[in-house]
Formats: C-alpha cells, structure tokens, sequence
C-alpha cells in the first residue's frame, strides 16, 4: 500500500443494496485496523494505517437481497523510512570539536536519539543525546585525533527504535603509543622484561612483538591484543644479539606501528651443520647442506674446496637462510672439506667439517634385448661405497612398455643394488632407454624390445555336414588353437547361415596361452531342401589376422512324410492311383523317392520324383 492513508475503491456489482469494508492483520474478515460499517458509496479513504510492512487482509462485503456476501483481498503495508544524516556529510572530515548534525526527517519517526562513540557500532563513549522532536542537534567537545567516530541516529517508529549508522574521521592526527621503558637502544637486564609505552590518542588497543630477525619481526614475543599500556615479557633469550621491538597502535580499524632496538643480555652461539652429518659419506653430485641458526649470528656463509677453509667447489656467499644445495660435487669418495661462517656483530666466526664424496656411476641389465613380456635383471653402481643411511637411486624409464621400481637403494658400505626390469609384450621393435639418477648425476642403458606375436588357428577350415535330412540336425567340431609368444584373448564366436548355429559356446572373452586351445560345436538342422552354406567367424586379438573363419556347407534332404492311394481295398487285376508326400517342397532338380511292395501281387515302380518346388508326386501301383 502507499503509505498510511489509503483510499480503497470497488465496482458496483449487480443487485447491490450497501457495502461495507474491513481491514485486518489475523486474516481474511479480521477487522483489528478498521471496519467502515454499512455504506452506499464505491469507495472510501482510511487514515492511520500502520507502515510496518505486514500483510492486510481486506474483506469487501454486498449486501444482495439481505445477504452479505464478501471477496476478500490482499495488500502489504507501506515500509517506514527511517532518519538518515545530511550533515556533515557522512564518511567525511568532522570540522572540529564542535559539530551540529543534521538529518532527514524520514517517514513514519516521531523522535530521534543520536549517539556518537569510537568503539563500534551504537558506541556512545563521546556522545549520547536524549529524545529528540527536532531534525539536528549541536555537538561540542569532540576529540581531534583523527579517529574514526561511529554515529547512531535512532528513529522512534511504532513504539520502537530503529537506527541508521553512519561513520566520519575526527579533525586532526592520531598520536600513536610510544616505548618508555627500557630505554631505547639499552641493553635487557636479563630474560625478564616490564615494557611500557605512552597511550597516544586515538588508540583503542595495542600490541607489542620482539624479534631479532628484523623491525616487525616477532619471533621472540608476540602480545595478543591490549587495552593495557604495559605487558611482562619472560623467557627472552641471552645470547647478546639486537632485538627489535614494534609497538602496534589500533586507530581507525588498523595497525600503525612504531620501532626500538635493544640487546640482549647474554653471548651468541654459533651456527652449527646438522646435515649431512659430519664426517659422513655425501649422497652424490648434489647435496642440501643444513644448519642450526644458532643464537646470534644475523648472516652465514658456507663453501666447500678440496682442502681445508678451500672454497674451490663452492661458495654461497652471504645467506640468510639456514639451509643450501650444493651441485657438481666430485663422486671419487676423496674428502671434501666444508666451512660454515656466522656474522655476527658485524664480524664472521667459522666451523669446519669434513666429508667423503660418493655417487652413482652406472646403471647396467643382464639382457640388452627382449621379446616381451619378460623379467629383465638389472643393476646400479656408486663410485664409493655408500654410507651407513644407504644410498636411494631413483628410476625410471622412457617407455611404459620396460617398467622398474620408482627407487632403488645401495645398502650401506656396498657398492651396487639390483633391480628387476619389468618387460610388456610390444607390437613392433621399440628402443627403451632406462635412466637412473642420484641427484644430479645419472646413468642411462638402452634396451631393445622385439614384436610379440599371437595368432589364431582353426581345424578343420571348412565344415561338410553333406546331407541331413530336413527336421533332424548334425553337429561337427572345430579346434581354436592359439599361436606366437604372447597370449590372445577370443572376443566372441558366430555362425552365420540358415541352419547353422553354435552349441553350448564357451563364455567370451576367453583368454589362450600360447598353443592354448578350445573347441567349438557347430549344428545344422536344415529347415528347407536343399544346398546351404554359412561361416563361422571368430574375432580375436592376434596380432597376424584379427578374424578367423571356417567354411559350413550342407543339403537339406526332405524326406517322405505320407505314400496313399486311391482306393484302400481292390479285386482281381487291375491298377491303383497312389501319392507320396514330402515333409518339405523338393528343391531344384526334384527328390527321388523310392518305393518298394512287401507283396509280390501289388508292384510299384522302384522310385518316383518329385518335382521342383512340388512337395507330392503320383504314381500307379499294379
């Protein structure tokens, strides 16, 4: 509806005496905001109505020969529109400290209320006002330290409060929080610590990190968020080094920060290699070299060189990190000394090490070529002994046709590890080339892998069932026999030709060894006379022909089904029309029957023939 004074106009029906109109919140005839009692008009405006945005239910009443009959409808209130700030302008700079706020009226509000505050939504830490009638009010004593001010403008709607919020920045600059105590650049007195800063203006919290690594660092201490303007800190270390100590500042929803420098009570400690372990065998050409960072140092260096503090294989120059990877280190298993530096204060103090070079030198199989599939034994070779953690070759190869372990290990103090090389069957001679590596180091060995085969033979290629007389069936076997060097799988088996099908055929697929064989049953049960051919095909995998077929042939023979003659009982000589009747139609070239007499007194003729096509023929019985 539009708003809280409506006017609701209806049609003027048919036989309409009066009308009468409702207006409710609970349903359909609810009557809880207005009835208008009995009228004559079509329409009528009604004042007062709630903007709560709830659903009216409208019941329209006729009064049609003294009975009221109703339609009923449905509306949704009008929204209330709350109070929103004009000025100053929201989001904006606030002139000063004195500040007169304005704002919309709105639609639906009877009062106002205005909070101002710097901790969030609905603070009022720097202002709250009481009801208001009026559409602004002035502000004085608001703080100039840059911070965000959250402002609340409340509307009293329906006997409730309802509130739009809107944010400003104060006049002037935050004052961040200061360190007072321990003195800036003074050294701790121990491991236990009071630090205190100033309030500043404009903070609402804090936070405190320590670290030696650099300003904002926090690997030392770090505070969770404070209200306070003083935290204990124990447990700091004493090793002599600078700790850097960032104070944090919340203003205006982020962090702003301010630095100091201290030190430590205490001496450093040298950073000290932890891997490979001293005086060990290194794994190969490459090597990750690890180190404590000590407590202390701010820098490192490390190399390595043929003899002692040498850095003729490697130098780093200055590290941050505690960690490095070395190449092309030698595989002869000579010593290789390492020098590890630590600055600290601006000066470097080194550890020495010593270490035995070693690393893969070969890899090598027992076959160099193989018609798969197959099992081929190969082997690795170090340079050196490996050391006491054994050494792990990895593996691989170019071709998934040769498969090998992902890894292979060197036991410790041996000089090789076998492997065995897994070889699939190919169609064709492929080049494989098997590699083996230890960290930058690799070997390779080429292997050559021949043509697999399969095949698939039949015996006998063709099957001649000859003649089977029409109504009765034969049946004839045929051997599947599987060839080559590699197994064959048989995806199925078909007769073709009216009369031929397979007996009971085994199950497909059906997978044969090499010379594996299975046998099929194939039956003719003619339906017609005469000639019929077919094939039996099977599909298979072998590699030389996919398709194997064997020939069928056979006759269909009709055979007589009725011999009759005219008349079953004669006297004295004479002759006797007789038929005989074939159980299917001759075929091309007609059926010779034969006929025979168990009594010397009645002679036939010793066959008859029927005709082409014909299914009976006559003949005369003396």
């Amino acid at each position: 509806m539009p708003g809280s004074e409506v006017t609701f106009r209806w049609t003027a029906g048919k036989g309409v005496a009066s009308y009468q109109l409702r207006l409710g919140t609970t349903g359909a005839g609810s009557l809880n905001l207005f009835s208008s009692g009995t009228l004559s008009t079509t329409s009528v405006t009604v004042h007062s109505l709630p903007t709560l945005g709830s659903t009216v239910y409208a019941s329209l009443y006729s009064n049609v020969h003294g009975l009221w009959l109703r339609n009923s409808y449905t509306y949704v209130e009008a929204e209330p529109v709350l109070a929103t700030l004009v000025s100053p302008v929201p989001g904006g700079v606030l002139p000063g400290s004195t500040v007169t706020f304005q704002w919309r009226p709105g639609t639906g509000p009877t009062a106002y209320k205005l909070t101002l505050g710097t901790k969030g939504l609905n603070s009022d830490d720097l202002y709250s006002s009481s009801s208001l009638n009026s559409t602004s009010v002035k502000v004085s004593g608001l703080p100039t330290y840059g911070v965000k001010v959250y402002a609340s403008l409340y509307s009293y709607v329906n006997g409730s409060w309802q509130a739009t919020h809107d944010t400003f920045t104060e006049a002037g600059k935050p004052v961040l929080a200061k360190l007072i105590s321990p003195a800036s650049g003074s050294r701790l007195p121990g491991s236990s610590e009071t630090f205190k800063w100033t309030p500043g203006h404009g903070p609402t919290a804090y936070m405190l990190h320590l670290g030696t690594e650099k300003p904002g660092s926090d690997d030392l201490f770090h505070s969770e968020t404070l209200t306070g303007t003083s935290v204990h800190v124990s447990g700091l270390p004493t090793y002599g080094v600078y700790v850097y100590a960032t104070l944090y500042s919340y203003v205006n929803g982020s962090w702003q920060s301010t630095h100091e420098v201290f030190n430590e009570a205490g001496k450093p400690i040298l950073a000290a290699l932890t891997s490979p372990a001293a005086g060990s065998h290194l794994p190969g050409t490459s090597a990750i070299f690890k180190w404590t960072s000590g407590h202390g140092p701010s820098a490192y260096s490390f190399k390595i060189g043929s003899a002692p503090d040498g850095d003729d294989l490697y130098n780093s120059g200055t590290l941050t990190a505690t960690s490095v990877q070395v190449g092309d280190l030698p595989t002869s298993g000579s010593t290789l000394y390492a020098t590890l530096s630590s600055e600290i204060d601006d000066a470097w103090q080194s550890s020495h090490y010593a270490f035995t070079a070693v690393g893969l030198k070969r890899i090598a199989c027992a076959t160099t070529s193989i018609t798969g599939p197959g099992k081929d034994a190969c082997t690795v070779t170090l340079g050196a002994p490996a050391d006491k953690q054994g050494a792990t070759i990895k593996l691989a190869s170019n071709n998934p046709a040769v498969a090998v372990p992902s890894e292979v290990t060197v036991p410790s103090a041996a000089t090789s590890a076998g492997f065995t090389a897994s070889v699939s069957a190919v169609s064709s001679a492929e080049a494989v080339m098997l590699t083996a590596s230890q960290a930058n180091l690799s070997a390779s060995f080429a292997v050559s892998l021949g043509a697999a085969t399969s095949s698939l033979s039949a015996g006998p290629l063709s099957l001649s069932f000859n003649s089977v007389d029409v109504g009765t069936s034969a049946t004839q076997t045929v051997t599947l026999t599987a060839g080559g060097t590699e197994s064959l799988t048989i995806n199925s088996a078909t007769a073709s030709g009216t009369g031929f099908t397979l007996v009971s055929p085994p199950t497909f697929p059906l997978t044969l060894s090499p010379t594996g064989t299975t046998t099929l049953t194939v039956k003719f049960a003619p339906t017609a006379a005469g000639a019929a051919s077919g094939t039996l095909t099977v599909s298979s995998t072998a590699t030389g022909d996919a398709t194997t077929t064997v020939g069928l042939s056979g006759t269909g023979q009709p055979t007589p089904s009725a011999v009759s003659c005219t008349d079953s009982s004669i006297t004295g000589a004479g002759t006797d029309a007789c038929t005989v009747t074939l159980n299917v139609a001759a075929a091309t070239g007609g059926a010779a029957v034969t006929l025979s007499s168990n009594d010397t007194a009645v002679t036939v003729p010793a066959s008859v023939t029927v005709g082409s096509g014909a299914t009976s023929a006559g003949f005369s019985a003396t």
